[in-house]
């Protein structure tokens, strides 16, 4: 049943993705696959590139990607790949771009990805989103994730601060600070995080 509704949006439906009855229906059965134990990598993949590939309403976008459950480890370079393509065009940032920030970073909660390294070199990419307060939080928790001490320099450090000032001090955005209070205690050498922040961070 998964790979014939992964065919069907591959295959048979063109460039564009429409609202249909057959469409609804392997939609349908995509979301029963997510909601009992999710996707092999394969599949999850293959899923990565219809949303990439394929012209579609927000709406079918969003159905798409909450269906993006692995049940296994998958490609560093897939997620990386979708995230980019989210970020890169003008998509719904309430429908598509946050929820596929969110899919990434729960992939690196679980320990679902492989080749987490790779999410560095999207490190400028996160840093110029943050600006925008539906996306801060999201990419906040990524960044708390893969932050290391190579990664941490003085503008970095500045450009969070400078978040932080603008968009409050939420939960993610703590754990982001504390994190680099962490690794390089010179750049926030006043911050005290707020109580429970410090046991949510990773270890160095």
């Amino acid at each position: 049943m998964t790979d014939v509704a992964l065919e069907y949006f591959v295959e048979e439906t063109g460039d564009t993705l429409t609202k249909c009855e057959e469409l609804s229906e392997q939609l349908k059965v995509l979301e029963d696959r997510a909601n009992d134990g999710g996707f092999s990598a394969a599949h999850f993949t293959t899923l990565c590139q219809v949303i990439q590939t394929k012209k579609m309403p927000a709406q079918i976008y969003r159905k798409l990607i909450s269906c993006l459950v692995p049940y296994e480890p998958v490609p560093g370079a897939t997620l990386c790949d979708l995230i980019l393509f989210v970020l890169g065009h003008q998509l719904n940032l309430n429908y598509v771009v946050n929820p596929v920030l969110q899919v990434a970073n729960l992939c690196l909660e679980y320990d679902l990805v492989t080749e987490k390294k790779l999410f560095v070199s999207l490190y400028e990419v996160f840093l110029s989103k943050m600006k925008d307060s539906v996306l801060c939080d999201t990419i906040a928790q990524i960044l708390a994730k893969i932050t290391t001490l190579a990664d941490v320099d003085r503008r970095r450090a500045c450009v969070i601060k400078k978040c932080y000032d603008h968009h409050g001090g939420t939960p993610s955005l703590n754990m982001l600070r504390y994190r680099i209070r962490q690794l390089r205690p010179d750049l926030e050498p006043t911050y005290s995080p707020p109580t429970g922040t410090a046991g949510k961070s990773n270890n160095t």
